[in-house]
């Protein structure tokens, strides 16, 4: 499925894309750290990898997340080969 590009925005970055919204908590459209961190904590990642996924992940450096930095990253997640791609640290330090 992930190989397919039409099929991973289908169903791998709408999903993502849906619940990364919900922890908009200002109704912004972004996600800041704060609001990232809750995230992290679900998914067990330590604040301290949290602030660093953050970091690589906000590739405008604005300090907040977008919907467009967001589907880039999950995409390099999943698409990538490079191993230093910011979007391979989506869920914290692998």
């Amino acid at each position: 499925m992930i190989s397919d590009e039409e099929l991973l925005y289908k169903y791998v970055i709408n999903t993502a894309v849906t619940v990364l919204n919900s922890l908009d908590s200002t109704g912004n459209n972004k996600i800041n750290l704060d609001e990232y961190k809750v995230l992290a904590a679900a998914l067990n990642i330590s604040e301290s990898d949290a602030e660093t996924a953050f970091e690589k992940l906000d590739k405008s450096g604005d300090g907040s997340l977008d919907i467009d930095e967001l589907k880039e990253n999950i995409k390099e997640f999943y698409l990538t080969e490079d191993e230093n791609a910011p979007g391979n640290w989506l869920f914290g330090k692998f």
